[in-house]
């Protein structure tokens, strides 16, 4: 039931968007990838918020200088963000933190192996969600992954861990190329 009510949310919220995968999850990703890399940004911010069972702080604001993350902060105060328990973000917390190159591989490399919930794409075990795309710059704005469907041996999906993640960016800042 709570994968459906998931499945069904993110199916009206994809129409709401007028996000449509006419010609395919992968073509998406392409256009809005080729997009976001003709911006050429080399120094840009976001805040993500990613939910799911883990204790990342609820919203960061990631800092990217020349393509590699600079900092991550609490985007209210500042302020070095921390993880759930207090411990600093960084460093020892920095891979739970993406650049938006990285996050589009992410996407691509889901894609690829697990196919596509929404169109249910060869593969589909389920995988990564209907991904919605900022109109101006290409960047994803918000997707999940759900890694929390297994077959059994006689075919049938069976739920058995909550180990998926969820993603939304919002507050883009960037710094235009010089070039």
């Amino acid at each position: 039931m709570k994968y459906f009510l998931s499945t069904l949310h993110i199916i009206i919220l994809a129409g709401f968007t007028g996000v449509t995968h006419a010609q395919g999850p992968q073509a998406d990703l392409d256009r809005n990838r080729a997009l976001w890399e003709s911006h050429n940004f080399s120094y840009y911010s976001f805040v993500v918020s990613k939910s799911c069972f883990c204790f990342l702080p609820p919203d960061a604001r990631v800092i990217v200088a020349d393509n590699m993350i600079y900092d991550v902060v609490d985007p209210l105060s500042g302020e070095a963000a921390t993880m759930q328990n207090g411990e600093a973000v960084l460093p020892r917390f920095i891979e739970e933190f993406e650049t938006i190159d990285e996050l589009f591989d992410l996407i691509a490399s889901e894609i690829e192996s697990k196919g596509d919930a929404l169109t249910g794409a060869p593969g589909w075990i389920p995988g990564i969600s209907a991904v919605l795309y900022d109109e101006r710059y290409g960047f994803p704005t918000a997707f999940s992954i759900d890694h929390s469907v297994h077959l059994d041996a006689d075919g049938l999906r069976t739920t058995i861990t909550d180990s998926g993640i969820s993603y939304r960016l919002r507050g883009f800042v960037a710094v235009p190329s010089g070039d």
